[in-house]
């Protein structure tokens, strides 16, 4: 039976929070109020332990922020350079399953999809929201048709797919445990390279201090 690894984007592919290094971005380029990153930081956090929805959390940082076209692709690079130490490490085995490995994240393609092909993973297997843009190119919203901006947004996803196999979602947050607590995965595995969090570490099937460890997961079941 074949094995499909879905994997988290933030905090787990790289080492950041997009969102969140975006705001300090353009806090370095613009005149925003200087508690904007912590703002964000405080929300995402919400987000990742579950106490607000993904929604209320997208909706709420991009109102933070007022984002223009050229902020998202001079931040493109800073996401390259964040990626993930032992991800880099182990691109040989992102390379010989890329078609069998998926991005399925919150976040947004513009980032991702570098990240994705640096990797040697399949484009299409690429799953994220996408940034909607006013006539002067400001970002005025996201698109509200995704499943991944609705509640259990990534277990809506995974089932989508209709993966015929073992399916493992690896990830740092809570909506990452929803998958598989959902019924869309049969393996849940914490990724605490970059950050621990308890209540997520409590529900999962392993914990892996860093890439190594989900693929010898991955080999072993």
């Amino acid at each position: 039976m074949k094995k499909y690894l879905i994997c988290d984007f933030d905090s787990t592919i790289v080492s950041i929070e997009t969102l969140d290094e975006l705001a300090k971005f353009i806090m370095r380029r613009t005149n925003y109020d200087a508690d904007l990153a912590q703002k964000i930081e405080d929300i995402t956090e919400m987000g990742m332990q579950g106490e607000i929805s993904f929604a209320d959390s997208l909706e709420q940082r991009l109102g933070l922020m007022r984002l223009h076209r050229d902020d998202i692709d001079a931040f493109k690079d800073h996401v390259m350079r964040a990626i993930t130490v032992s991800v880099i490490k182990n691109k040989d085995f992102f390379e010989k399953y890329g078609e069998r490995i998926h991005i399925i994240s919150g976040g947004f393609y513009d980032f991702i999809l570098p990240v994705a092909v640096e990797l040697g993973i399949d484009p299409q297997n690429v799953h994220a929201n996408s940034f909607v843009f006013d006539a002067d190119g400001y970002v005025s919203g996201y698109d509200a048709n995704s499943c991944l901006v609705k509640a259990h947004g990534k277990a809506l996803q995974v089932k989508q797919l209709k993966l015929n196999g073992t399916v493992i979602m690896v990830g740092d947050g809570w909506t990452d445990y929803e998958v598989k607590q959902a019924g869309a995965a049969d393996h849940f595995v914490a990724f605490v390279e970059h950050i621990m969090r308890d209540k997520v570490m409590d529900v999962a099937d392993h914990v892996a201090h860093g890439f190594d460890d989900v693929i010898k997961y991955f080999k072993k079941i």
